[in-house]
Formats: structure tokens, sequence, C-alpha cells
């Protein structure tokens, strides 16, 4: 009898860790602060937010990191037969904030992206340039925007790097823009990360 439930013992101790090992590996891992935020590429953009949930053009996941190989784990209604949902990729955050995705399953797939950066609630707006107020940026809380004269304008998106740096993204391109900023009540300074000693300033309408 002692031998039985010394078995029954030994048998439930090792279903209960392999409980344990396949939900700690179920997940895809821990949230990296690093890749937090948007990535671009044209017209193709990831969100990893920090809670570990992410979007990417149109779809949504949840992502974590395991080493050095990002795992991205597709919500099942945006995965078509013959699709990967459990992506695992290889990456690496280079100069000038630029993400380097290559996949572990599709070796073909390797694609590079710009850090378009968070949206900062104090930008959110309308600016007019002091030299001609007719002249405006406007930044929305979704991360898009537009710039210049009402009825000719070009539209971006935006985000800000390293709280001080803001980006702008031309809606079809990469990164056109790259801007030092500061904000002191109602006036915005902007100072090109580009060419050295170009700044304008503008004031929220």
């Amino acid at each position: 009898m002692q031998k039985v439930v010394k078995y029954l013992t030994i048998l439930f101790l090792l279903i209960a860790a392999t409980f344990v090992i396949t939900a700690c590996n179920s997940g895809p891992g821990e949230v990296y602060e690093g890749l937090v935020g948007r990535w671009t590429m044209g017209t193709f953009t990831y969100t990893f937010n920090a809670d570990g949930t992410g979007r990417r053009t149109g779809e949504s996941f949840t992502w974590g990191v395991r080493g050095d190989t990002l795992r991205i784990h597709r919500d099942a209604e945006y995965v078509n037969s013959g699709e990967i949902r459990n992506e695992r990729w290889d990456f690496s955050i280079g100069t000038n904030n630029r993400l380097n995705l290559r996949s572990q399953q599709e070796r073909t797939m390797n694609f590079n992206f710009y850090q378009i950066g968070v949206i900062d609630m104090e930008l959110v707006g309308t600016w007019e340039w002091n030299d001609d107020p007719e002249w405006r940026y406007v930044f929305n809380d979704a991360g898009g925007g537009n710039r210049g004269y009402e009825g000719d304008t070009d539209s971006f998106r935006w985000g800000v790097v390293d709280g001080n740096q803001l980006r702008i993204f031309h809606t079809m391109g990469g990164m056109s823009d790259s801007w030092n900023f500061t904000i002191t009540g109602d006036s915005l300074w902007l100072g090109s990360g580009q060419q050295a000693g170009v700044e304008f300033y503008y004031t929220r309408r």
C-alpha cells in the first residue's frame, strides 16, 4: 500500500511539474522595454505596448522576449490557413533606433523598421508658426497629423523618442524630420536634429 501511495505521489508531482513548465512556456515571454513603442517601415507599422499587447497594421497580438528571440502570438481571428500563428524573430536595435527583424521560421523574411516613438499628449493640438500664423502643425492623439497652409498640407505620422526628440514620418515613406523640442506654456520650440542652427517657434492655437 505504501508503495502505491509513494508511486501516486511521485506521479502527481510529475504531472504538476509538467503543468507548471507548460504554463510558463505557453506565454510569449517578458516585455522588453527597448521594444515598447511604435515602429514603421513605409506604411507597415508595429505597436508594442508595455502590457505585452500589440498591433501590426490591422491585427492584434501578444508579445514578449526570451533571450534574443521576439515572440509574437497572433490573435486567432487574424490567422488564415497556412499562416504562422506563433512567430519567432531574431531582433536587434542598431544605430538611429533602427529595428531589424529576421524570421526564424521563414528565412527570407528580414525587415528594418524605424522607431516612431510614443505619443506625447503635450504636443497634441494645433501650433501656428510665429513668423507666419497661416502655416501650422497639427498633431492628433492617434499619432497622425499634417503641416502647411490650409488646403495645402503634408500628412505624416509622428512620435517622440527619449522625451524630447520629435520624429516626423511621411505617410508613404521613411523618416523625413527629426527635431529637438521644448514646450513652455503655449510656446513650442523646434530645433533641427539634422541641420545645426535651424530652429522655429510656434504658438498653440
